[in-house]
């Protein structure tokens, strides 16, 4: 189910998307058609996925990703939808690394589909479920 609104035919100010049970899904902003401003993706659970600003239909500004169990797992900017700066990556609330964003996609070298991302110094974020299918997410450093 979605809420959405409409000028011309183009999706126009706020829509909101949700799960089958009702928790929300996407929370984003759009102007004639295209996103702009703030956009929230949610878990099944109503944890935050990930946060990001848009400008004319890209990504524009800070963006921050999540385990959807509601930690930070990594942050950076975006300007004209390019990553830009340095990126943090976090662990139990803090920075436990940060890398020039031209780096950042040697840093997340695989998801595996398994809830294993492996970054290049070999440490490992380990996103899992436990029996109450609440996310769990563990990091282990590389040698």
């Amino acid at each position: 189910m979605s809420i959405e609104f409409y000028k011309d035919g183009k999706l126009e100010g706020n829509r909101k998307v949700f799960y089958k049970d009702g928790t929300i899904a996407e929370d984003t902003n759009y102007k004639a058609g295209i996103k702009e401003g703030t956009s929230k993706t949610y878990s099944d659970k109503g944890k935050l996925i990930d946060e990001h600003i848009y400008k004319n239909g890209q990504y524009e500004g800070l963006a921050s990703y999540y385990d959807g169990n509601g930690s930070k797992m990594y942050e950076g900017n975006y300007v004209n939808g390019k990553r830009v700066g340095n990126w943090k990556f976090f662990e139990n609330n803090k920075v436990i690394k940060e890398v020039k964003a031209a780096k950042f996609s040697k840093e997340l070298i695989k998801y595996d589909g398994e809830g294993v991302i492996v970054m290049s110094d070999n440490s490992k974020i380990i996103i899992s479920k436990n029996k109450k299918n609440e996310f769990l997410r563990t990091l282990t450093r590389g040698h």
